[in-house]
């Protein structure tokens, strides 16, 4: 009984211990990303994702994205010591990464070091102003009235091609619009 109890106790410790050290290495991969940007060629290959999807690389451009602005943004804009960023996630980082400035950036360092993601997530909430919607999200106002019929149409969706799709369909419905009401009898 004893020996499980001491396996779950070392297993959970190695977590802690590995999780630290991922903590270490994100900042540095993200200084290496940051560097290779425009030193992939030197290297021999054609782009940055050419670099990026190489077996032995095989990381995502969102990863390497990520990891890249977070120690741009973090460590070459606002000088934090990398030692201070090795107890926050990237996922953590990244929720107080665009609100982040010279002034702050102890204050919200320290939430991402003390609050779980969902509790981060919901004081950004309470002490930010909420991020504005795309301009296109609202290209089509209130309803239109074909011959008669009420029509609403949706809001735009949140990628290019439902936004594509939507502002066709908008264009669509302003031509028949005006069509409609050139020859409508008065």
């Amino acid at each position: 009984m004893t020996v499980k109890i001491t396996n779950k106790i070392d297993r959970f410790a190695k977590l802690i211990h590995h999780k630290a050290e991922l903590g270490k290495h994100f900042l540095k991969i993200g200084e290496q990303l940051y560097h290779l940007k425009d030193e992939y060629a030197d290297h021999g290959f054609v782009s940055f994702n050419a670099l990026l999807a190489d077996p032995d690389v095989d990381i995502s451009r969102t990863t390497a994205y990520k990891l890249k602005g977070i120690y741009e943004d973090f460590v070459l804009k606002l000088n934090v010591e990398p030692v201070l960023l090795r107890d926050c996630s990237t996922e953590k980082l990244e929720i107080i990464r665009p609100h982040v400035t010279e002034e702050n950036k102890d204050s919200l360092i320290a939430q991402a070091q003390t609050l779980s993601r969902s509790d981060l997530y919901r004081w950004k909430q309470q002490n930010f102003q909420p991020e504005k919607p795309h301009p296109k999200d609202d290209l089509i106002e209130g309803l239109k009235t074909i011959n008669g019929i009420l029509y609403e149409i949706a809001p735009l969706g949140k990628n290019n091609y439902q936004r594509q799709q939507m502002g066709k369909m908008k264009v669509y419905v302003d031509a028949v619009l005006e069509d409609y009401n050139k020859n409508e009898i008065r």
